[in-house]
């Protein structure tokens, strides 16, 4: 995962196993850079065209602000069915 790389600006990568499929989140401290909802690109942007593959792959993502020093941006693959019981239970062992 390639992310903003200033000095003091973290960014915390998650993935959650969910009943119905998984979610990845990436957090960082750039509350006031959201992304386009679509993502949207300019054809001489240097940068956001990752957006795009999310928005190809995922049947749903979206950017939260949750306080003022964070943002989420986070994305849904559905598994359209169950969750296998394996994968369930390896999660419970993380």
């Amino acid at each position: 995962m390639r992310h903003g790389s200033l000095p003091g600006r973290d960014f915390r990568p998650a993935l959650l196993l969910l009943p119905h499929g998984f979610r990845i989140e990436a957090t960082d401290t750039r509350p006031e850079r959201l992304p386009p909802h679509p993502a949207t690109p300019s054809a001489d942007a240097t940068s956001g065209r990752g957006l795009l593959l999310v928005q190809a792959y995922a049947d749903r993502w979206e950017c939260r602000v949750r306080d003022a020093y964070t943002k989420t941006v986070w994305a849904e693959i559905l598994t359209h069915g169950h969750v296998p019981e394996a994968a369930v239970d390896r999660a419970r062992e993380a």
